[in-house]
């Protein structure tokens, strides 16, 4: 974890003298194609709002973020920005630009993180008939029901921090099936082939195994979808979604605060499926992140995160 500091910078304006905070950056020293980049700066001074770039190596924009309020152990205030580095990202030493917004003025803050490289999966499905009409047809509600999750995922709300905890995997003792980051090829029952990524991980289970939540959250949709099929999505943190696709049966609606040990629905095969199981899928600042990664993670602990600004060791 490193740290980069702005200098205090003071503005006058007629009579008045306004000043703004010195912040820090802190910043991990790596990444992982596929897992959440956080970026802490602190203290929250007097800022409004805190966005967050991370540019290629060659200088464009790979993802951007929002970043909201979280107070720490012993009432300390700080800001955290949580973004998803695509799966497709190409490892190499990334720009980390933030914009602090403060007192109507703004403060820049730039770092730097390497995007570590990892393996994905190559494989070959075969669909039948039907799979592959489903997935290969031009179709209006395919489309208007891709436009409706994109826009839900888009959303922030900084106030949505319901989790501080890892997450935990929704259906026990399953039988992992497809990997996050999958590099697939399509084979279509017809003739012909379509390649793809796979963006969440599949555990297979028998139809009507309970699905619990992997993590505290807010159902913010819950409904039957025509290539996901019975599908919920919960906000566990501002710009972090957890999906939960092809399920059985819903057991909850929109609005619904859940806990790891709710059950939200059961295990099925709708939508586009070759059989039944969960396909559990994770979106940070609207990128696919590996959930397995959040397994033994805490993107907001509170001690952790106090431990970090005043650079203390672990233990």
């Amino acid at each position: 974890m490193k740290a980069i500091r702005t200098a205090l910078l003071a503005f006058f304006f007629t009579t008045t003298i306004s000043f703004l905070w010195a912040y820090d950056l802190y910043l991990p020293d790596q990444v992982e194609q596929g897992n959440v980049l956080r970026a802490i700066v602190y203290p929250a001074g007097n800022a409004q709002e805190v966005s967050l770039e991370l540019l290629t190596p060659e200088g464009k924009r790979a993802v951007a973020a929002h970043g909201f309020l979280v107070r720490t152990v012993r009432d300390v205030s700080t800001w955290v920005v949580l973004a998803g580095v695509p799966s497709t990202a190409q490892s190499g030493t990334y720009a980390v630009h933030l914009s602090v917004t403060d007192s109507s003025e703004v403060v820049e803050l730039n770092g730097s993180v390497e995007v570590a490289p990892r393996s994905f999966v190559h494989e070959d499905i075969a669909l039948n008939d039907s799979m592959s009409t489903l997935r290969s047809e031009q179709n209006a509600r395919k489309a208007r029901e891709a436009r409706e999750l994109a826009n839900l995922l888009a959303q922030f709300d900084p106030e949505a921090v319901y989790q501080e905890g890892s997450y935990e995997i929704p259906v026990p003792q399953a039988r992992e099936s497809a990997f996050f980051g999958d590099r697939r090829r399509y084979l279509y029952a017809q003739g012909g082939s379509a390649g793809g990524i796979h963006f969440g991980l599949d555990l297979a289970v028998p139809t009507g195994t309970e699905v619990a939540a992997g993590a505290p959250g807010k159902v913010v949709f819950a409904s039957r979808r025509l290539l996901t099929g019975n599908t919920i999505v919960v906000e566990n943190l501002p710009g972090v979604f957890s999906l939960y696709y092809h399920l059985h049966s819903i057991r909850v609606s929109p609005g619904t605060l859940v806990h790891p040990d709710t059950v939200i629905g059961t295990v099925g095969a709708t939508g586009l499926v070759t059989g039944p199981h969960l396909h559990w899928e994770i979106r940070a600042s609207e990128v696919p992140v590996e959930p397995k990664s959040l397994l033994d993670r805490r993107l907001v602990d509170r001690h952790e995160i106090f431990r970090i600004i005043m650079q203390e060791p672990e233990g």
